[in-house]
């Protein structure tokens, strides 16, 4: 959870307009770069491979193992996963 302070940048969402929520942004100012998004998933995707594929599909006995099939989906797990290992 982000708590709601002037030094952190997000906004209360709880405060918006549920209006603003109608249409997509244009997300003016910010350029998400997609040519380069798409080579940094290409070069985890090759890099983490093995890695990835070690990571159980299913829930083990080990109770605290994370596993593919939880919270998370798929694209998420791999995405999050090497930044939690770095």
């Amino acid at each position: 959870m982000t708590p709601n302070h002037f030094y952190i940048p997000i906004p209360d969402t709880r405060k918006l307009k549920m209006d603003l929520w109608k249409e997509p942004s244009d997300l003016n100012g910010i350029d998400i770069n997609e040519e380069e998004q798409i080579k940094l998933l290409a070069m985890f995707s090759s890099k983490f491979k093995d890695e990835y594929e070690k990571i159980p599909r299913d829930k083990t006995s080990v109770p605290h193992q994370y596993y593919l099939n939880s919270n998370y989906s798929a694209p998420q797990s791999n995405l999050y996963f090497p930044s939690d290992t770095s």
